[in-house]
């Protein structure tokens, strides 16, 4: 699938990208995106590191990468090794300037747009909780989690987090995490570990799952 970004330059300090001016965009490794251009004169780049003109510029995978003709659209298929956070700039206009947070499949879930219920173990404040009924909202490029009233790009606090349960199934992440901690248990849906272990001491269990390697994240 391509998705793509309808780009413009709304002044000479912002590009606006699909109606938000410089939003923060989570791109997926191996997936294409391409930004659609109306934006004459400005030279656009996808970047490693902020900089003038075209210092920091991030050519793998992108093809018309720092081109200022708005009839040449740039595209990036992102590469399984592409770091974690890149940049869109203008080579022009030092602050047209945006953030790409790049993830695995995984982290941004590769389900259908629409809103889940999510059970994850989080690192707040340096205490492990277990919090339910937690609402994930994945829509085009934006993919987020309500906590206490906030929501949070996934993509910023998937290193602080283990996503357990989604929408009433273990996760990829977790399913992971009980094969390697109990091989006998491998491929268990949630609703028969329910029924295995009962519900009161779920928590506890999938709490001493996550932590089986020493590390509750990762």
């Amino acid at each position: 699938m391509i998705i793509e970004l309808q780009t413009r330059a709304a002044s000479s300090s912002n590009y606006e990208i699909d109606g938000k001016l410089d939003p923060v965009l989570t791109f997926t490794r191996g997936q294409t995106y391409v930004f659609q251009r109306n934006d004459a004169g400005h030279a656009f780049y996808v970047k490693s590191a902020l900089g003038s003109g075209s210092q920091g510029r991030y050519d793998a995978g992108v093809v018309n990468n720092g081109s200022a003709d708005p009839s040449l659209d740039v595209s990036f298929v992102v590469p399984q090794n592409a770091p974690d956070v890149l940049y869109y700039q203008c080579g022009a206009h030092y602050n047209m300037q945006g953030k790409i947070l790049v993830t695995s499949v995984e982290a941004t879930v590769a389900v259908t747009s629409g809103r889940k219920s999510l059970t994850v173990i989080a690192n707040v404040s340096g205490s492990q909780l277990f919090l339910e009924n937690l609402n994930e909202t994945v829509s085009g490029t934006t993919h987020t989690i309500e906590y206490n009233g906030t929501a949070y790009n996934y993509a910023e606090v998937n290193s602080v987090i283990t996503t357990v349960v989604r929408d009433g199934e273990f996760t990829n992440e977790f399913a992971q995490e009980i094969a390697e901690a109990f091989p006998n248990h491998a491929g268990i849906s949630y609703s028969d570990a329910v029924t295995l272990i009962g519900q009161p001491n779920m928590e506890a269990t999938l709490m001493a799952i996550a932590n089986a390697d020493g590390n509750y994240f990762g």
